[in-house]
């Protein structure tokens, strides 16, 4: 189950970090635990696990980042078309699940640049790093999952 002597093996899909943790720590011992990445696996595994909701499903959050100025309260975050924040600071944290939508409406004259800085784990970092430009609204990208 791990190659190359590391954890996780390079998959990051949050079912095999989860595997790995369990199954290294258990069974690798204290050599596990002494490996670097050790403690960067496990927290990426306790973050799917707290992302799960009850019905197994997975959530987690999306921070977008208004690059073009230090924050604009008109400038707005929408998920599946509903507003759930104002960029009143440069960044806005959003609960999400797989399959929603991340949209953005920019508040000001003239174009605002925002980009996706920061996605829980169990969640597809597809949308991770990606930046729209626009004067009025646009797509950031649909919320994928990690598994």
């Amino acid at each position: 189950m791990l190659k190359e002597g590391r954890p996780g093996g390079g998959c990051r899909c949050p079912a095999a970090l989860l595997a790995a943790a369990v199954v290294a720590g258990f069974s690798g011992g204290p050599a596990f635990w002494r490996h670097a990445g050790a403690p960067e696996l496990v927290r990426q595994a306790r973050g799917y696990l707290r992302g799960l909701t009850r019905s197994g499903t997975v959530s987690g959050r999306v921070t977008v980042l208004l690059v073009s100025r230090p924050g604009d309260p008109g400038a707005r975050l929408l998920v599946d078309g509903r507003s759930v924040g104002a960029f009143r600071t440069p960044t806005v944290t959003a609960r999400v699940r797989p399959g929603n939508t991340l949209r953005v409406v920019a508040g000001g004259p003239g174009a605002d640049v925002f980009r996706v800085v920061r996605v829980s784990p169990g969640l597809s970092a597809s949308l991770l790093g990606r930046q729209v430009t626009v004067s009025g609204g646009g797509v950031l990208g649909r919320v994928g999952s990690g598994r």
